[in-house]
């Protein structure tokens, strides 16, 4: 049986804090499994419980004792160039917070400065990375609605209320009749 080795309690208790609050799914994981491990559950329980392979289970045991805690995050990997550099993003934010009702045109304008061709949904995406939100304008109108059609709606809405009263009304008389 392979288990990780005892665990002191800050690291039961930091594992515990990455199980409940890891950014990841996958660093939430690997820490239930270290804590599993700790509890002396056998890799095939563990394996069962987290949905993954023994190997995997395994090699996770084995990152937790070399590396420690490191050992459950992740390694950067390669992908797709960032189109704007953290000094750009930044120029975008400043920009989206100046004109916040127009996402497009903010975009359009960013893209003539910076020289780069991006999407809205680029543009949304370095917002959210940035914790900023952004949600489209209603468009209603402002202010108050004429008090004279408003008061004239109620009574219609009123008028049609008492009218469906009766009816339903009418329809249980009819259709239930009382026998004496």
């Amino acid at each position: 049986m392979k288990y990780a080795a005892t665990l002191s309690t800050p690291e039961i208790i930091t594992l515990e804090q990455l199980y409940q609050n890891g950014r990841s799914h996958r660093l939430r994981q690997r820490a239930h499994i270290i804590l599993m491990s700790n509890n002396q559950l056998p890799l095939d329980t563990i394996s069962m419980v987290a949905s993954l392979d023994r190997d995997t289970i395994s090699s996770v045991i084995n990152n937790w004792e070399l590396i420690g805690l490191i050992g459950l995050y992740d390694l950067p990997r390669s992908g797709r160039p960032a189109i704007f550099s953290e000094e750009d993003e930044k120029k975008i934010i400043l920009k989206i917070e100046d004109e916040p009702r127009n996402l497009k045109k903010a975009t359009s304008e960013i893209n003539k400065e910076t020289g780069r061709n991006a999407s809205t949904k680029t543009v949304r995406r370095i917002l959210k990375k940035h914790k900023k939100g952004w949600k489209r304008m209603k468009k209603t109108l402002a202010g108050k609605p004429d008090e004279e059609r408003l008061e004239k709606a109620e009574a219609e809405i009123k008028e049609l209320k008492k009218r469906k009263l009766k009816e339903a009304l009418t329809y249980n008389i009819l259709m239930n009749p009382v026998f004496h």
